[in-house]
């Protein structure tokens, strides 16, 4: 965090409140989206638990949890053919 907000030339605390006020939602979780969607794209190809370590994740039940909580869905539950987009 600390090298993004120096390579725009802001503070750590203001960068963050740009975000929120800008994206609508707190950095850290718009992270934890931005890690999600890159699991994503690699679980069709990669094991889980690769795909968690690809994408930041300190271990695959981190991904699990993150997705449940982000997507209200496991991984498996969002790649699987006809699902839908809303929870069950």
């Amino acid at each position: 965090m600390g090298a993004v907000a120096a390579q725009v030339g802001l503070s750590q605390p203001r960068l963050r409140t740009l975000v929120r006020d800008w994206v609508g939602i707190p950095l850290p979780r718009l992270r934890l989206w931005a890690m999600l969607r890159t699991a994503m794209t690699e679980l069709p190809a990669e094991s889980a638990a690769a795909a968690a370590a690809f994408a930041g994740f300190a271990d695959q039940a981190y991904l699990t949890r993150t997705a449940r909580t982000l997507a209200g869905r496991i991984p498996s539950e969002i790649l699987r053919p006809g699902a839908s987009g809303a929870p069950a």
